[in-house]
């Protein structure tokens, strides 16, 4: 392996890791050695994404977290401060979207887009 791309000893956190672009960026971090927290909010599709992983599987660890609730928030924080070595890695990958003409939009489904995608 190329060294540029050795990731071991790295701690690495993926919120949006259960699916999609977060997924692919989560099981790509562990082939390349990484430690990586997958951050999502449903426990199902965390658990499928770390099978997935096939033989990187151990290297993944899984916390159920909304990124959009503060309590949840601080959970994350916690989590992470057993490891050993500080947060090397970040990727925040949580966002969402409305598929409908932005002026058909509510004040509250704006809020909850500004919410996940900016704060």
């Amino acid at each position: 392996m190329d060294h540029r791309w050795d990731l071991h000893k790295k701690n690495a956190l993926v919120t949006g890791g259960s699916r999609g672009i977060g997924k692919a960026i989560a099981i790509g971090l562990a082939e390349h050695g990484a430690k990586v927290t997958v951050v999502g909010r449903d426990l199902n599709s965390l658990n499928i994404m770390k099978k997935e992983a096939g033989p990187y599987e151990s290297k993944i660890h899984c916390l159920q977290a909304d990124v959009n609730k503060k309590d949840d928030r601080s959970l994350i924080r916690d989590f992470l401060q057993k490891y050993d070595n500080p947060l090397d890695i970040l990727v925040n990958n949580v966002g969402t979207n409305i598929r409908k003409k932005s002026t058909e939009y509510a004040e509250e489904e704006i809020d909850h887009l500004f919410q996940t995608n900016l704060r």
